[in-house]
């Protein structure tokens, strides 16, 4: 059968499967390496990569392991409804989480338009789980509706 897919034997065709593995589990942090090799350091790309990584290494570090969990918990409990929104420019972000639950689970998404809340406000119930995406420190009206929300009783992941 191998040898019909163009190899000239199973050894041949593990060696190729192997190496396609081992090129998806890379690290990022090698991968990096690689595609940088040529460039200098001081080019765009690499002190764009070294910006994102020490965002990241950065973001990483100020997460509790016990949030993370406990979040991840509500989010895989069939037996809660998810809520999710963002912010002006991170409402991407939750469409984002939306498409992805709905592989697994159902997900609401909840419009940016802060016109649309209130409905969504009062059919909340104690166990709901809304999920908030926001980096802008100065978007009120996301962080009122994580603070009306938390009022009601859901339990909320951020």
């Amino acid at each position: 059968m191998v040898q019909k897919l163009g190899f000239r034997g199973y050894p041949e065709f593990q060696a190729q499967l192997r190496d396609e593995v081992e090129a998806r589990l890379e690290s990022p942090l090698s991968k990096q390496a690689r595609w940088t090799g040529g460039a200098p350091q001081t080019h765009i790309l690499n002190r764009f990569a070294d910006a994102v990584l020490a965002n990241l290494t950065r973001t990483l570090g100020q997460i509790d392991h016990a949030d993370f969990d406990a979040c991840a918990a509500l989010l895989a409990d069939p037996d809660r409804r998810i809520i999710v929104t963002g912010g002006r420019i991170t409402h991407p972000l939750a469409d984002y989480l939306v498409t992805q639950l709905g592989i697994v689970r159902p997900g609401w998404p909840l419009p940016s338009n802060s016109n649309t809340w209130p409905s969504v406000l009062l059919e909340m119930r104690r166990g709901d789980v809304l999920v908030v995406f926001d980096i802008r420190r100065y978007e009120a009206a996301t962080l009122q509706l994580a603070e009306m929300a938390a009022e009601q009783g859901p339990r909320s992941c951020f």
